[in-house]
């Protein structure tokens, strides 16, 4: 039986993984796969010194899960959350993030007009 890696299929090439500074958002295709990365995270986090917050770790999927609990401790379902300033919802839309950026930038352009 071969090894096949855990994650979702992008371009040809399976990712579990996005890291950018301090962040890092996790991918797999199942709820059994995506406790193993955790677990992995956690672990090796724990070898080279690093402590994995599980407090501040939130869970967003498309499918219809009410709660996520990983060796005991339960971690947030969220409908979206924001990654590298900008606002991604569960569902695939941006209708959010639009609203978002324009009000943003209406009051961007409002207080520098109004000087």
């Amino acid at each position: 039986m071969s090894h096949r890696p855990v994650g979702v299929r992008i371009a040809g090439r399976t990712v579990n993984n996005l890291r950018y500074a301090d962040d890092t958002t996790l991918m797999a295709g199942k709820k059994e796969q995506l406790k193993f990365i955790i677990r992995k995270l956690k672990t090796e986090s724990e070898k080279a010194g690093m402590y994995f917050n599980i407090k501040k770790t939130k869970i967003m999927t498309t499918e219809s899960w009410r709660s996520f609990e990983v060796d005991g401790e339960e971690i947030e379902v969220v409908a979206d959350f924001s990654f590298l300033g900008a606002l991604v919802e569960c569902e695939g839309r941006c209708e959010k993030e639009i609203r978002r950026s324009f009000f943003r930038y209406i009051e961007h352009w409002f207080f520098r007009r109004h000087k």
